[in-house]
């Protein structure tokens, strides 16, 4: 309601508090927990995690000041480094574009190695699932944006189909 008269200057006073307060917040963060504070923990981390994620967008997109990106750089070493989740994201969207341009999940035995590394991401992902060491929520993005991802590619229609025909003792292929 009070913003809407806010003069440019007292916007721009506001808005440089606002940097000031979370910088100063992730340098605690990164003071209490020995690294950059990270968006997927928990707390007050997570909070400034967060902010050190936007700051690395608005840097990604040109839009992070110059004397912002100095600050972040002098007091905040490391900021720039994607986090685990942000790197597990980034990889599943190659994924995903990957699958869309060419219909299929990326091959190992490609002699394109940007697809090998894609592929062997994919490997890496259900060997973690395997064993039990995929997080649930990686494991949800897996199935909600590439299904079929742990079993080849197919499609977890075509798995159900399959199932129901063998418990029904329909021949599935012909003998």
């Amino acid at each position: 309601m009070f913003d809407q008269d806010e003069s440019p200057a007292s916007r721009n006073v506001k808005e440089e508090n606002q940097f000031k307060w979370a910088l100063r917040s992730a340098k605690v963060q990164m003071k209490e927990n020995g690294r950059c504070p990270q968006k997927d923990a928990k707390g007050y981390e997570s909070i400034s995690g967060h902010w050190v994620a936007r700051q690395r967008d608005l840097l990604r997109t040109g839009q992070l000041r110059p004397d912002r990106e100095a600050i972040l750089d002098a007091e905040l070493p490391g900021w720039r480094d994607m986090t685990s989740l942000e790197q597990f994201e980034v990889d599943l969207v190659q994924v995903i574009l990957f699958r869309q341009s060419n219909g299929r999940l990326p091959d190992e035995r490609s002699t394109v190695d940007d697809e090998r590394l894609l592929a062997q991401w994919v490997s890496d992902q259900v060997n973690a699932n395997r064993i039990g060491r995929l997080e649930q929520d990686r494991i949800q993005m897996l199935d909600e944006h590439l299904g079929g991802w742990d079993r080849g590619g197919v499609s977890a229609d075509a798995l159900q189909l399959l199932r129901s025909l063998r418990q029904a003792g329909t021949p599935v292929v012909a003998r």
